[in-house]
């Protein structure tokens, strides 16, 4: 190596002088500029049409799956108030005999299970012993109310 051109690595050392553009030189032609553009462009749109898609049948999935749920809890809702319907019209009766004396307890349960408000203590123990629940109007069909216990 010369002595008058200093190592590789030294930062005395000159480095080759990039060209410089002319003023009457615009750079690439159009075509190719757009060509460019055209290409980041698809590259872009291949990335964002696939994450577009799956977010949409994501979000409808999402939905239909509430929609479902909901429907489910509806069905519960109303199965539940026809088993404290049935309840309350076993309950209106006293039992007369033994076969109705054993399922108060289950008839007290069920009542105690879907019934939206719970009833106090000293009425369900009242009502497993076998008291009536007095009614006024029918109360099966939603039409009356349920009176007091004593």
């Amino acid at each position: 190596m010369s002595e008058d051109v200093p190592p590789y690595g030294d930062p005395r050392r000159r480095r080759p002088e990039k060209s410089r553009r002319h003023h009457s030189d615009a750079g690439p032609p159009r075509e190719d500029r757009f060509e460019f553009i055209g290409k980041r462009l698809t590259l872009i749109v291949a990335i964002i049409v696939p994450l577009f898609t799956a977010f949409m049948l994501w979000r409808a999935a999402d939905l239909q799956y509430k929609a479902a749920k909901e429907a489910v809890n509806q069905q519960r809702e109303s199965l539940n108030q026809q088993y404290v319907s049935m309840a309350i019209g076993l309950l209106a009766k006293a039992p007369t005999d033994d076969i109705g004396r054993a399922l108060r307890g289950w008839e007290v349960d069920v009542f105690m299970k879907f019934a939206p408000v719970p009833i106090s203590p000293a009425v369900e123990q009242s009502l497993r012993e076998g008291a009536a629940i007095p009614l006024r109007g029918d109360a099966v069909t939603g039409t009356g109310s349920v009176g007091t216990i004593h």
